[in-house]
């Protein structure tokens, strides 16, 4: 069996080409210039109460903390990421859309439509997806830096500094 030479995928000159596509697709159209600055300012306010958030967790760190209210705070967080998902998935939708199939967005940017709800809900997914993964591996170095104590009957759990 004989195989031809060793073919590389251009790999840069497709990204090139991908971002030419995008950049050029929203500054030429009218419409989709319009889904870029609502998605834009969509995501600005978003990031802005990600930061007030963030900035009342690191002012809660000086106090202790109940478990609700780390709860609350990490409830927040998913609740914010979902809403970063819903604000740029109308977007994300009608830049492929008007690559691939060279549609132009017709309606208002908020309007779900069923295209639109089906990449909101694969964008949820893959968002808790993450976050669970990040989840684990948080735990996963906590319970590294702790290990258990039996004294008599009792459990104990001391922490390790290094």
């Amino acid at each position: 069996m004989t195989s031809g030479p060793d073919r590389k995928i251009p790999i840069w000159r497709t990204a090139v080409a991908a971002y030419r596509l995008g950049i050029g697709a929203v500054f030429s159209n009218g419409a989709l210039f319009r889904y870029f600055i609502y998605a834009s300012l969509f995501s600005l306010g978003i990031l802005a109460l990600q930061l007030y958030l963030t900035a009342l967790q690191l002012a809660a760190v000086t106090q202790p903390q109940s478990p609700g209210r780390a709860a609350l705070s990490m409830a927040g967080s998913m609740l914010l990421s979902v809403g970063y998902a819903a604000a740029i998935c109308p977007f994300a939708v009608a830049m492929h859309r008007h690559i691939l199939l060279g549609e132009t967005p017709r309606s208002y940017y908020l309007a779900a439509g069923r295209k639109q709800l089906r990449f909101l809900l694969a964008t949820i997914g893959a968002l808790m997806f993450v976050i669970s993964m990040i989840m684990i591996a948080v735990t996963a170095a906590a319970a590294s830096r702790a290990y258990e104590i039996r004294v008599g009957g009792m459990i104990a759990v001391a922490e390790v500094f290094s």
